[in-house]
């Protein structure tokens, strides 16, 4: 008898037990590598405010003010000015920007007295590609060396016009 024809290939019940393994593995690893993307995209942010802190705090050293500012690269001129990370992206295709000012508000490019500065890094939440960056982060940071994380939505007014007592409050967390 010929039983080789008979025992060749898998069974319907065998298909659906591998395709539901598979399924419940992507299920799994989906949101995981999401975290993952959005941590690292969060990560650049936190790296691009630590080194725009260093420029400012360099321009300060030569300038005696932090009046007239400028980053080094990735500066789109507008009103206000921002910072679009990654380095390179533009404001349709940005992962998070960055809002530079003084602390009463004023641009730093600007007409400004140059004593102080704030910075707040926005993920874009409105790019339909950007769907990783739901949960992500809000990160706040100034001259007198506060920095924090703020969970959505907040924006950029809610910081660079909030009081000194209530930066960096109860519903803040700090940079990981």
């Amino acid at each position: 008898m010929n039983y080789a024809l008979k025992d060749a290939g898998f069974t319907l019940i065998e298909l659906m037990v591998v395709v539901t393994i598979i399924a419940i593995l992507a299920a799994i690893a989906y949101p995981s590598y999401q975290a993952q993307i959005r941590r690292g995209n969060e990560s650049l942010a936190q790296q691009r405010m630590q080194s725009i802190a260093t420029e400012l705090e360099r321009w300060k050293s030569k300038q005696l003010t932090y009046k007239g500012f400028k980053p080094d690269s990735d500066y789109a001129a507008g009103a206000p000015p921002l910072i679009y990370v990654p380095a390179n992206a533009s404001a349709s295709n940005y992962k998070y920007q960055i809002t530079l000012k003084d602390d009463k508000g004023s641009d730093l490019v600007g007409t400004t007295d140059g004593r102080r500065w704030r910075m707040i890094a926005e993920p874009n939440l409105q790019d339909s590609k950007n769907f990783v960056l739901t949960n992500a982060l809000t990160f706040y940071m100034d001259s007198q060396g506060r920095k924090c994380a703020y969970p959505q939505p907040i924006t950029a007014t809610t910081f660079l016009t909030a009081t000194e007592a209530t930066l960096c409050g109860s519903n803040s967390q700090p940079w990981k």
